[in-house]
Parts: structure tokens; C-alpha cells; sequence
């Protein structure tokens, strides 16, 4: 339920007409009904949970972390920035949601950083995908590219001064946007090398808090398979 309303908001952000192939909300139906279905959606999920007080702590948690990650992550657009400063955000957003889940399915703090890792990666994934062209992750590379947003290859492409003059451009022109997506393709490689650096570090954390890591790792690899979709 609350990853719905985040996906709501982030449509509404990223003024994105599709999600995976189907009208987002806010195009279907306008601005205000997505909204108030995004705070309609928030209040009946804690009806859900209403009596459990773990659950409802997580919950709260996890709104908090997320609101202020999409924050930083349009404060901080159009800006030169690097890997650690895309880690940061990543590790809010989709890190956030997946290390309350790990919490959530436990109800322990045993495999948080797991989780933590784990949306780390599937963000990472994402950014990759985006990139590639690939639309089974949901979101959209050329809405963060028009908008500045500060994913994983933007992060490693404007290293070079001429690549970041153009992403920190407020009105990008179509021939700006095409270079960025040359620009972007030509640091995947070093983009992958990057997600496998996370996924010895889910790993790694797997095997030293999970009774049977096993499925944990599975779940690891069959994430980090997303890049390439």
C-alpha cells in the first residue's frame, strides 16, 4: 500500500503519462484525485496495522525516510555531484523501503542493512535499466534526464566538465537530451562493475546475519539480473 503512494508521487514529480505500459494515475484521473487517493491509500494501510504497534512504528519510519528523500533528491538536481551523493539518495529512497521490509518480515533488526542493501541495489538496477531502455522496472531515464536527477550513470558520466555543463542545464534542448543518453550508455560499464561491488556487500551481510542465506543470495542475484532487462 505505502509503495503505491510513493509511486503516485513519484509519477506526479517525474509528470510521467505511463507506468509500466498503463496511464498513470494523475493522467487518468488529474492532478487532485491522485493526491488524495496517495492520502487515502496512506490512512487505509495503517488501518491495516492499526493494532500492531511494531508494525505501525516501521510504517511511520519508512513515510518519514521517504518524504525526505524525494526531497533531496529534487533539492539536489542539475548538480555536479558524485557516487556517494547518488548512494546517499538511493539509500532513502528505495533503501529505505527495502530495509523496512527486511524489519517488517523478521521483526528484528537482524537483516535491515540486508534490506538496506538490497533496495540500494534494485535502485542501482533501475538506473542501469532506465539506460538500457528497459521498462520492466518501472520509472523513466529520460524524465531524469530531463529533470536533473542524479541517477547512478548521470553520477559517473559528469565527471567529465562538459557532461555535467549540460545536466545542470534548466531547459535542456533534444540534442542536449540525446547527448546525455551518449553519455550515460558510455559509463555502463563501469555502472555494472558498481552494482557488483553492492552485491558482494548483500552478500556478505547475508551470510553473517542470516540463519540460511541461501535464499537471501538467490534473491540478491535474480535482483541484480534487472540491469540487463
Amino acid at each position: 500500500m505505502l509503495h503505491n503512494v510513493s509511486l503516485i508521487i513519484d509519477d506526479i514529480l517525474d509528470r510521467s503519462r505511463y507506468r509500466r505500459g498503463v496511464l498513470t494515475l494523475h493522467a487518468r484521473f488529474g492532478l487532485l484525485p491522485a493526491l488524495m487517493a496517495s492520502g487515502y491509500i496512506v490512512a487505509d494501510g495503517y488501518g491495516m496495522v492499526r493494532d500492531d504497534a511494531h508494525d505501525i512504528r516501521l510504517y511511520t519510519e519508512l513515510l518519514k525516510r521517504l518524504g525526505v528523500a524525494e526531497c533531496m533528491q529534487w533539492r539536489l538536481r542539475r548538480q555536479p555531484l558524485g557516487v556517494e551523493d547518488w548512494r546517499r539518495i538511493a539509500s532513502e529512497d528505495t533503501g529505505s523501503m527495502f530495509e523496512v521490509c527486511a524489519s517488517l518480515g523478521t521483526r528484528t533488526e537482524e537483516l535491515r542493512r540486508f534490506g538496506h542493501l538490497l533496495g540500494v541495489l534494485y535502485h542501482a538496477c533501475d538506473d542501469v535499466g532506465d539506460v538500457r531502455g528497459a521498462a520492466a522496472l518501472g520509472g523513466g531515464g529520460e524524465e531524469d534526464m530531463r529533470d536533473g536527477i542524479l541517477t547512478l550513470p548521470a553520477a559517473l558520466a559528469i565527471r567529465d566538465p562538459d557532461v555535467a555543463a549540460v545536466f545542470m542545464k534548466a531547459e535542456p534542448s533534444e540534442e542536449d537530451l540525446r547527448a546525455l543518453a551518449v553519455a550515460f550508455r558510455a559509463q555502463l560499464g563501469e555502472a555494472e562493475r558498481y552494482l557488483d561491488t553492492i552485491v558482494g556487500e548483500a552478500c556478505a551481510e547475508a551470510r553473517a546475519n542470516a540463519p540460511n542465506p541461501t535464499p537471501l543470495i538467490a534473491l540478491v542475484e535474480r535482483t541484480r539480473q534487472l540491469s540487463s532487462r
